[in-house]
């Protein structure tokens, strides 16, 4: 550029600099003598220099090491370590915004322990899990929505264990919320300001190097287990499960008059909206004991009559198709597959997905209604069984309703 182009080209650009500096000094002005401190600080205000450096560099290195490992997958998997499985409200939007998939498992820790190599061997696809011990319909209805909007794939089948009580707690109960700016939006500093984040970053390298065999550190690295529980925790048997009844504080939820009207909203009118989708609900199978406990606190009906008018609503729903385990006495009555009243061992999963793929248990609102019957029926059965256990003296049980 010749020299009397460049000339009137400055001569352009100084004016323009000149009036951004009087609007900051006029508007900021703070900002203006902060710099002079930073790069001409006189002799006596070097340690004003020293000391904004310090706090920069620790804050650059702090949300170094957050970026590179990246606990909770905002932005990618873990660069140079094996991801870790962790805290599930947290990484979820990750695994479902960077994780290659074509089919996601959503559930509460009834959906914990299915194995991701089985989903896949069952429907022919590629799956991750979006599951969470607790988890109720307001996480349910952000989670389909996070799939529905950002997902970044074809999305061919969702696959939702549906707890009737999960949409028993009313809007607004999610545990996302907590979490909200990692589901709200992809880039936010306040991930890399978190103590959370640099806590989870720092797990990402214990469980990396603790000594092969580490059970604890294994299953977190587990992909095919992906925030599965620690199962060599639990012993699944009728002994264990018998005991559960004399001792353990259960909190049960009645149900609303806006739990079925919930589940429309949160779960059914998405999935209407996408057509290509086929999602597959299934009851989850609960041990008979559960049922004799709501039969107890005159809870009973009100979750059968549940479970007929959600599948009243589903029935309208051309791409979604309901499962029902929950009255199949060779499944709830077989109580050495529980821990306790509703969470079952592996093998039955494994059977979950068996009954799925073969359409055995597919119901519509007749078959529902029959097996609300069948399991009216298998609570009167068990019901003084049940009442032997709980007036048992060895310890007391309370059954505390919401």
């Amino acid at each position: 550029m010749p020299a009397n182009e460049t000339g009137s080209l400055w001569q352009k650009i100084c004016p323009l600099f000149r009036k951004i500096e009087a609007i900051l000094r006029e508007r900021v002005p703070w900002v203006f003598p902060l710099m002079e401190q930073i790069f001409f600080p006189r002799p006596s205000a070097k340690w004003v220099r020293a000391l904004i450096l310090a706090f920069f560099g620790i804050f650059l290195v702090w949300g170094t090491f957050v970026f590179v490992l990246d606990p909770y997958i905002c932005f990618h998997r873990a660069l140079g370590w094996k991801q870790v499985y962790t805290d599930a409200y947290a990484s979820i939007p990750g695994v479902l915004r960077h994780v290659p998939y074509d089919t996601v498992l959503i559930g509460s820790s009834m959906c914990k322990n299915f194995r991701i190599s089985e989903i896949d061997r069952s429907f022919r696809c590629r799956s991750v899990k979006a599951v969470a011990s607790g988890m109720t319909g307001d996480d349910v209805g952000r989670i389909i929505r996070l799939l529905l909007t950002e997902r970044r794939k074809p999305l061919k089948r969702i696959l939702l264990g549906l707890d009737v009580w999960a949409f028993c707690k009313g809007p607004g109960n999610g545990h996302w919320r907590s979490r909200q700016y990692l589901y709200d939006r992809p880039f936010s500093w306040e991930y890399f300001l978190s103590t959370d984040s640099f806590g989870a970053a720092f797990n990402v390298i214990v469980s990396n190097l603790a000594p092969a065999g580490t059970k604890g550190a294994e299953l977190e690295k587990d992909f095919d287990m992906m925030f599965g529980d620690k199962l060599w925790r639990f012993t699944f048997s009728r002994e264990v499960l018998e005991n559960s009844l004399r001792c353990k504080i259960e909190y049960l939820i009645s149900v609303r008059p806006d739990t079925v009207p919930l589940v429309e909203s949160l779960v059914l009118d998405p999935a209407k909206k996408c057509p290509e989708i086929q999602v597959d609900v299934f009851f989850p199978p609960y041990s008979i004991f559960f049922w004799t406990v709501l039969q107890d606190c005159g809870m009973l009906e009100e979750y059968l009559d549940a479970r007929i008018k959600i599948a009243e609503k589903i029935a309208l729903c051309s791409n979604v198709r309901l499962h029902d385990f929950q009255s199949d006495p060779d499944i709830i009555c077989q109580l050495d597959n529980y821990r306790d009243l509703t969470h079952f061992s592996p093998a039955v999963t494994t059977r979950i997905l068996a009954g799925m793929t073969a359409r055995k248990y597919v119901a519509d609102p007749l078959r529902v209604r029959a097996g609300s019957d069948a399991i009216r029926k298998m609570t009167g059965e068990w019901f003084p069984r049940f009442k032997e256990l709980s007036s048992n003296p060895v310890a007391s049980m309370v059954w505390r309703v919401r």
